[in-house]
This record gives structure tokens, C-alpha cells and sequence, in this order.
């Protein structure tokens, strides 16, 4: 047993009554169960391994509702691969069968991985939750992949964003990383 402090992961939003948090202990080496408990009250948290592939850039998006535009996942999908990017994840919660379809077909050809992503199962999950737990995707894409990865970009699926100065984002990250010594994030503009 191992006890911790959670703490929030981001500057509260008023009107959001449910938030993330972040809560750091010991474990044994290789669990097989792992549970959180408040007051003698216990609940199992699910247990992933983390990715452990050579992947040099990640780019992690926020979750896809109700996602029916074909040709925006198409664009991201290939101008993120033409720039670099060794894997794409996408949080799925909903789309059209045809959207689905066409990202199963990018997973098979290792472009991307799809999480199926979902909202707690309480009545008032979209109520209380911001974003559609954004911040809790972004979360749970950086610890699967922050063992694989040089590079993890955050961003959404209409956000594109390209090298200014190389050809790929592991050359570009590597040398803004190299110029400004003591950087661990970088924050890019869109236009």
C-alpha cells in the first residue's frame, strides 16, 4: 500500500464541478491490480502498459464526437505523416461508419492508433466534464506514449500543423530543443 496526494492537473474551470487530477505513489514492480481508495472505499483503475515502440514524434488529438468529416481526418492523417510524425492517436467517441472505417484503415497501416475514448458512466458526466475530458485524453496519451516518443505534440485534428524551417518535426524539435537548452514545452501558434 502506498499513499499519495492527488492533486488537480490544470487551473480549475468554475463551471466544470468534475476535473482531473493527478496522484503519484510507489508500486511493486509489475502489478497485477491497482486500486484507488478514499475512506475504506476501493476502486480498480485499469492497467495499460505503456507503448514501448521507437516512435520519434507523437502527435495526440482530442477526442472525436459525433465525427462525420472524412476528408479533415484524411488531410491531418497524411500531412501529418508527410511531415514526420511516426504515429497519430486518436480519441474516438463517436463517428460515422464511414470515418471509422477509413481510420481503421490508417491503424492497419501503423499511421495511427485509435483509443476508444468514452465519458465516465454517470448521469451527469456531460454536465460536469469539460471538453469531453480533453484533458484526461491528453493525459492518458502522454503516459502510453512517453516512453516511446522523443516528441509528443498535443493538438486537435483541425490544427494543422507544418515544419517552418526542416523538412520533418524531428529535425525542427530537435534544433528548437538544441537552441533553447533548458525548454521541455513549446507552445506553436496556428494561423
Amino acid at each position: 500500500m502506498s499513499e499519495t496526494m492527488p492533486r488537480f492537473a490544470y487551473p480549475i474551470i468554475p463551471d466544470c464541478a468534475w476535473t482531473t487530477f493527478i496522484a503519484n505513489c510507489s508500486t511493486i514492480v509489475n502489478p497485477i491490480k491497482f486500486q484507488l481508495s478514499v475512506d475504506n472505499v476501493a476502486i480498480d483503475l485499469q492497467l495499460r502498459p505503456a507503448v514501448t515502440e521507437t516512435l520519434p514524434v507523437v502527435a495526440c488529438f482530442s477526442p472525436l464526437f459525433f465525427n462525420e468529416r472524412w476528408q479533415l481526418a484524411a488531410i491531418s492523417i497524411e500531412s501529418y505523416a508527410a511531415a514526420g510524425i511516426s504515429r497519430q492517436i486518436y480519441y474516438l467517441m463517436s463517428a460515422v461508419k464511414d470515418v471509422y472505417d477509413l481510420l481503421k484503415l490508417y491503424e492497419k497501416e501503423k499511421l495511427i492508433d485509435i483509443n476508444l475514448w468514452s465519458l465516465p458512466k454517470h448521469s451527469e458526466a456531460r454536465i460536469h466534464l469539460d471538453w469531453r475530458n480533453q484533458a484526461a485524453a491528453h493525459t492518458d496519451c502522454y503516459l502510453q506514449y512517453r516512453e516511446a516518443a522523443q516528441f509528443i505534440i498535443i493538438s486537435d485534428i483541425d490544427d494543422l500543423l507544418f515544419p517552418r524551417k526542416e523538412f520533418s518535426f524531428i529535425n525542427e524539435l530537435t534544433i528548437f530543443f538544441i537552441i533553447i537548452s533548458k525548454c521541455f514545452v513549446l507552445f506553436l501558434s496556428t494561423i
